[in-house]
């Protein structure tokens, strides 16, 4: 059911995307509308939006793990992260739909690696560093299996799973069926 959703909302964004673009007059064919398009938009979704619910869901555990006023804290840090993301990537999903391509960062720690003099030798450091934590954190709770403390919010932990493995799945096949298409038309 949460698959049937995701492929409804998917579906429409891109149609919308497709519709921003032709009202433009820009002229795509079908490999380069889903080479600069599709999959950066599919990437905001698939890998941004499940890592913010991994952000809330680790402070949730965290908190419930010893309802102490550290484990608090470090909820309401990681709840702040998670918010701040959110909004990178709903600014990124808009800026894509809104003019075709995405000047900002998708994450507070692009953002701060963007923003740190000798880390800007990096081009992707903050967006990996977001993705590195992100699957730490996955690992931990299936690793040390933590799922009772997220009792309540099991189905956002599960929607967010099944989205980010099955959207990093399908973007990364469609980055390799686009290069394959490339180096047979050279």
């Amino acid at each position: 059911m949460v698959l049937l959703y995701f492929t409804v909302i998917l579906r429409h964004i891109i149609c919308f995307a497709a519709c921003r673009i032709a009202i433009r007059g820009v002229r795509l064919t079908y490999r380069s509308y889903f080479r600069k398009y599709f999959f950066n938009l599919a990437s905001i979704i698939t890998v941004g939006f499940p890592f913010v619910g991994y952000k809330f869901l680790a402070g949730y555990i965290i908190y419930n793990s010893s309802k102490s006023n550290i484990s608090l804290a470090l909820f309401a840090v990681f709840s702040v992260w998670a918010i701040v993301d959110l909004l990178f990537n709903l600014v990124s999903l808009f800026s894509y739909l809104r003019r075709g391509r995405n000047v900002y960062p998708v994450c507070f720690l692009a953002y701060l690696c963007r923003r740190i003099s000798f880390l800007k030798q990096w081009t992707d450091l903050g967006e990996t560093l977001d993705m590195l934590f992100s699957f730490t954190i996955v690992a931990c709770v299936v690793g040390l299996n933590l799922f009772v403390f997220i009792n309540p919010l099991v189905p956002l932990w599960n929607i967010s799973t099944v989205v980010n493995v099955l959207g990093a799945g399908i973007v990364r096949l469609g980055v390799t069926l686009m290069s394959a298409n490339e180096e047979n038309v050279k």
